[in-house]
């Protein structure tokens, strides 16, 4: 993904995650591990109160799950764990 895409999809998880946790702050920050075709990347959710983070989750997807329809279940998972 292009670094603008990396941007766009960060802003998406966020705007899910204020969908799924209303009252909670969560931060996304995606970190692209490998280049495509592979295109893996690790998902950081960062919960946080006063300033402080008080609570991180990562999920790693693949190209792969999101072609089989997976990484959006561990996604939600990782967003509700947080």
């Amino acid at each position: 993904m292009a670094e603008d895409e990396l941007l766009k999809f960060e802003e998406g998880l966020t705007q899910l995650c204020r969908e799924v946790r209303p009252l909670d702050d969560i931060s996304v920050w995606v970190e692209q591990v490998n280049d495509p075709p592979l295109g893996s990347y690790i998902i950081h959710f960062n919960r946080n109160a006063n300033g402080s983070v008080v609570n991180t989750e990562m999920v790693s997807i693949s190209r792969l799950d999101i072609e089989d329809k997976s990484a959006g279940q561990k996604i939600l998972a990782a967003i509700n764990k947080v």
